[in-house]
């Protein structure tokens, strides 16, 4: 007599959405989204191009005005010959990598999502909107305080008797690199939030390891923030309040919840 198999039990918990993906089948998903992706990419950054002088009028704002009130003439000078010409490209890939982003954001998502059980997936698509959101306030905040960093910069060449001449190249990318790093900055909570809300970190592992969170956040403002001990400064600070927002967060919204659940 012929046994009957058993039946493959998973354990709890563990949720299966189909059969597994092989190598090839992986690398073919990659290859896939990241083509999507670039396609949207490249079709945000054509149209980013029709409004590329616009952008640029709106980057230069913050430094014009703080030369007017630093009493000197506020004009950006180019020294290379194609100097206008590539800032211009720069700033319009730029914006069509801001533009496209949820498009972005989703296909890598989704390629991401086929190694995830469907618990996971839900916390991933829910995050996308709320991390273009929070990347949008990131890029405003840089905004707000780059009046503050160039109005420092150019207090202190004038104590040193210096006359700064700041190309446009030099100068936007300044700016751009600010507001990226400060948009990537401002996916902290979010970051925390998502990665309690998968069980991938617990409460007493943030508490037990805050001192060195800090000291990671300061070296990854040290690396992201223009080479300058203020713009750290300024990047760490923000950095830190959205580090213990999303702690505060991932309290009230999960943890809180799980002990109450388990209580």
């Amino acid at each position: 007599m012929t046994e009957n198999p058993q039946p493959h039990i998973s354990p709890p918990g563990e949720e299966h959405d189909g059969p597994k993906m092989t190598l090839g089948g992986h690398l073919g998903e990659l290859q896939r989204h990241l083509r999507y992706a670039a396609i949207g990419l490249a079709l945000a950054t054509a149209v980013a191009l029709w409004f590329g002088e616009p952008l640029i009028r709106v980057c230069e704002l913050p430094f014009l005005r703080a030369m007017e009130q630093a009493g000197q003439r506020p004009q950006l000078t180019m020294i290379g010959l194609t100097d206008a010409f590539m800032t211009y490209l720069r700033v319009s890939l730029y914006a069509g990598l801001v533009v496209s982003s949820p498009w972005v954001f989703y296909q890598f998502w989704m390629f991401v999502a086929a190694g995830l059980h469907r618990h996971e997936r839900r916390v991933v698509v829910w995050s996308i909107p709320f991390s273009v959101l929070l990347f949008v306030f990131g890029a405003v905040f840089a905004v707000w305080i780059s009046g503050t960093a160039i109005r420092f910069f150019l207090g202190f060449a004038d104590t040193l008797g210096v006359v700064p001449i700041v190309t446009l190249e030099a100068y936007i990318s300044f700016m751009t690199n600010l507001l990226l790093a400060f948009g990537m900055v401002f996916q902290v909570p979010l970051a925390v939030l998502v990665l309690a809300k998968a069980g991938l970190i617990q409460q007493a592992t943030l508490a037990k390891y805050r001192r060195h969170i800090i000291v990671a956040l300061a070296i990854i403002a040290a690396l992201l923030a223009p080479p300058d001990a203020l713009s750290m400064i300024l990047m760490l600070m923000p950095m830190w309040l959205l580090y213990e927002l999303g702690v505060g967060l991932a309290w009230v919204l999960v943890f809180r919840k799980r002990k109450s659940d388990t209580g």
